[in-house]
């Protein structure tokens, strides 16, 4: 996120504080503090809207060690019965270690944010001298205002004593004060990033120890929802591990959860010197571009001899098979320990996948007219969870080239070249799946210990997250429906077993699917 971006959302999170939406407001000042540490003003807002005394006095004291005169963090705490003294600096998160560009441009932020606060104080203030009336003023008139409608409610009731009728007379209502800013920056309103959650906890009642400056509330903008499509209209097919050897298995069952049916797979008769193979587990699996076909990674063994005793031999291999299950066609012959990640080109003649048939993970493409796989990476490095865009142009993957060990986000084009890295931060990112238009990618991330999910734009821009340390929870293979208006993906969030879930990418609705007794993984939607 650059600096402009992080300004921009710091400017919305403050007017969405004012208008009194504390959850939203917080979602968005954690994300700049993530951004932006240093970030003065961020963490002093991030105090008002603190959900607990002692998350509060967290942010002050963190205001505190970036500013020690900060007059406002030190009589915060002196409400809240602590010395004004900045504490000793809290732990932060290990990070990588950054260069002299990095710390000049982080004391640079640091500097924009103190100079946008000022400049929003001389703002604020400049507007009271050039058209406001004083309080004195509003207060004089408001007092003038109930001396006249007395009086003509005493003239009223005069009229209707000497008429002899009786009528009941109305009480006024009071006046309300009119509260004037004092401190406040009237920022244009940009469109709220998304990112609140439907499951987080309820706001408890806090004590008034953190009172922010009476501020100007802006009128509430209507939020346009889009008429959802009928869940049960559309199919997803996912793989579920069940039964007494507790093996992988392929359903279909509608968005909503209904109607789970399995698909049944089984392989041709061997042919004339080849081994008959038989079918194990067969799991993640996606739908070919026109939904008639489907491709999934097949577990197989294999008779071997060796040394007189017949053996057998396990490994993956890439099928494909109608959509509505039958003969499944062998598509590789690697024999290879890992088989995974299919994702079929926008012709459907294609697929990519990741195998380890080499030695470490690459990215491989075949073709469905014929031939054998080639490779897109040929590297040392870990390549895998590979997605071509539905516009046909890219593909993106999750490699550890740059960063051994920790997988970043990277982008290439279906030919193997033109890399570029999208992704750079803490921990891994992995796993993405692009957006209908090709616009947007769906990935996940363990940068906040768990992994949640996370979207940014096709070049890696704007990164934001969707769900993120709402419960103590992993998120698994992310999937975009094919209108865009829904995010599908698994997780053990209600259940030590992984579910099913949909999410809008705004990060609303937050539904659960399954409810079953089994894993249900690597969810892919019906075009």
């Amino acid at each position: 996120m650059s600096s402009d971006d992080t300004q921009n959302l710091l400017r919305t999170a403050i007017q969405t504080a004012q208008s009194g939406n504390k959850a939203i407001a917080r979602r968005m000042l954690e994300q700049v503090v993530d951004q932006d540490p240093r970030n003065e003003l961020a963490w002093i807002w991030l105090a008002s809207v603190a959900d607990s005394p002692a998350e509060r006095r967290r942010c002050l004291e963190k205001v505190l060690e970036i500013n020690p005169n900060n007059d406002r963090a030190k009589q915060a705490l002196a409400r809240l019965g602590r010395a004004s003294a900045p504490a000793a600096p809290a732990p932060v998160e290990t990070t990588r270690p950054a260069s002299r560009a990095e710390a000049s441009a982080i004391d640079a932020r640091a500097r924009r944010t103190s100079e946008l606060e000022r400049e929003a104080l001389l703002k604020a203030r400049t507007r009271r001298r050039r058209g406001g009336f004083s309080p004195l003023l509003y207060t004089a008139m408001a007092i003038l205002a109930v001396v006249m409608i007395a009086a003509g409610l005493i003239l009223l009731w005069d009229t209707v004593q000497s008429d002899d009728e009786t009528e009941p007379t109305a009480t006024p209502q009071p006046l309300q004060n009119v509260v004037v800013p004092t401190s406040v920056n009237m920022f244009a309103s940009p469109t709220p990033l998304g990112g609140e959650l439907r499951t987080l906890p309820p706001r408890e009642t806090l004590p008034a120890t953190w009172t922010p400056t009476a501020t100007w509330t802006p009128s509430v903008t209507p939020t346009f929802t889009p008429t959802p499509f009928p869940l049960d209209e559309r199919m997803l097919l996912v793989s579920v591990r069940q039964g007494e050897e507790n093996e992988w298995a392929l359903y279909t069952l509608g968005a909503d959860g209904s109607g789970r049916s399995r698909l049944n797979m089984n392989l041709p008769p061997a042919g004339v010197d080849e081994p008959e193979l038989e079918l194990l587990a067969v799991f993640d699996a996606s739908f070919s571009p026109d939904g008639s076909r489907i491709a999934f990674t097949g577990r197989v063994s294999a008779p071997r001899e060796e040394g007189g005793a017949s053996l057998t031999t396990e490994f993956q291999e890439l099928f494909i098979a109608p959509a509505e299950g039958g003969v499944a066609e062998r598509l590789t012959t690697l024999e290879s320990a890992n088989v995974q990640d299919a994702s079929w080109s926008s012709t459907g003649e294609q697929i990519v996948f990741a195998s380890d048939a080499d030695g470490d993970f690459d990215i491989y493409v075949v073709s469905l007219l014929g031939g054998l796989p080639q490779m897109l990476t040929r590297n040392d490095a870990d390549d895998r969870d590979p997605a071509w865009s539905p516009d046909g142009e890219f593909i993106v993957f999750a490699s550890d080239e740059s960063t051994p060990g920790e997988l970043e986000i990277w982008r290439m084009d279906s030919q193997g070249s033109d890399l570029k890295q999208l992704t750079e931060n803490v921990s891994s990112s992995y796993s993405p799946a692009w957006s209908p238009d090709s616009q947007s990618i769906v990935f996940l991330s363990n940068r906040r210990v768990n992994t949640d999910l996370y979207i940014m734009t096709a070049d890696g821009a704007g990164e934001r997250a969707i769900l993120v340390r709402d419960v103590d929870a992993e998120e698994r293979d992310p999937a975009w429906s094919p209108d865009g208006e829904w995010i599908v993906f698994s997780s053990n969030r209600d259940a030590a077993l992984y579910e099913l879930y949909l999410i809008r990418p705004d990060g609303s609705d937050l539904n659960r699917v399954t409810t079953g007794e089994s894993d249900t993984r690597y969810a892919a939607w019906k075009p």
